[in-house]
């Protein structure tokens, strides 16, 4: 969805305050539902131009991770203008341009993927354990704790009795013993780029926040180690011991893995459900990304946590 319309004509302005060359074309990508993002190219190259649809505090708290990332983790690699800046006030927004990051949102990911991931993930959150800025937390404190209200059910999915049930598993486990740090959020596939078996970027820190470190790579495995009939078991084993080699869990922390596995699928669900109102361009696509989830969420509950635990 295209929130900020941008012309050619505003394209050659912005670059006016860069080095990046002269204006070529552009074309908007439309994966992005929260911000608008376009692909410049430009007489020096491809870059991403992002616009930021959110207030100026967690837009600078985006770059503040990034920048404290990019040495140890591939991220996108912000350009600063002229006079040295990240951020690029324009007509009342924010944006930022970036470096394309060269890789494609891998479609399968083979075991040297999947461990590749998780020893840059793992680099990821143990780096953002470390960083003591804040920003508002859009989700709340504790959300995983706390009851949602959503709509009773979605075509055939109950979708609030679902969460009514997670929410009461979750509130079994001890959060004290669960640590919190940043985390990105959003770590699916849509947000990764990846070339040759390698993760080459990991995109999109619009989600990131203060939560339980292990939200992160719960979020990815709900997404990627789940098949369309199944547990993908040695992946995610692998997956795990990988993770571990940097970032020992302890059993609470394990156990919320699984929980959190599920409440994140619950929470896209809802979400897909909201965005049909918000997006009725992109109907058959959240049509399609909610069978998708909710089919994951019916195989997981029917894998239990006993099973889950022995991966580890």
């Amino acid at each position: 969805m295209i929130l900020t319309k941008l012309n050619k004509s505003d394209f050659e302005k912005i670059l006016d305050w860069y080095s990046i060359g002269r204006y070529r074309s552009h074309k908007h990508i439309p994966y992005a539902l929260s911000n608008t993002i376009y692909l410049l190219r430009t007489s020096k190259g491809k870059f991403i131009l992002k616009v930021f649809e959110c207030n100026i505090k967690h837009v600078r708290y985006q770059i503040r991770i990034i920048e404290s990332l990019k040495k140890l983790v591939p991220v996108a690699q912000d350009i600063e203008t002229r006079d040295k800046k990240i951020i690029f006030p324009y007509k009342k927004k924010y944006l930022v341009i970036q470096k394309f990051a060269e890789g494609k949102h891998p479609k399968t990911f083979s075991m040297t993927l999947i461990k590749d991931c998780a020893d840059k993930f793992a680099l990821m959150n143990k780096r953002l354990s470390k960083l003591r800025f804040r920003s508002k937390d859009y989700w709340g404190p504790y959300h995983q704790f706390k009851k949602k209200k959503t709509v009773e059910k979605f075509r055939d999915f109950k979708l609030q009795k679902n969460f009514d049930e997670i929410v009461e598993k979750i509130r079994t486990l001890d959060r004290k013993k669960i640590r919190r740090s940043i985390i990105h959020a959003d770590l699916t596939v849509s947000n990764i780029l990846v070339k040759g078996n390698k993760l080459t970027a990991i995109l999109d820190f619009d989600d990131a926040h203060t939560d339980f470190l292990v939200h992160d790579i719960a979020t990815f495995m709900g997404k990627v180690l789940v098949g369309k009939n199944k547990v993908l078991e040695k992946k995610m084993k692998v997956f795990l011991k990988t993770f571990q080699n940097r970032i020992k869990l302890n059993s609470e922390e394990k156990k919320a893995c699984y929980y959190f596995m599920m409440y994140r699928i619950l929470k896209s669900v809802r979400y897909a459900v909201g965005s049909l109102k918000k997006n009725p361009d992109r109907k058959k696509f959240i049509n399609r990304w909610f069978d998708k989830r909710s089919k994951v969420f019916n195989i997981l509950k029917k894998y239990p946590i006993e099973k889950f635990l022995k991966l580890f």
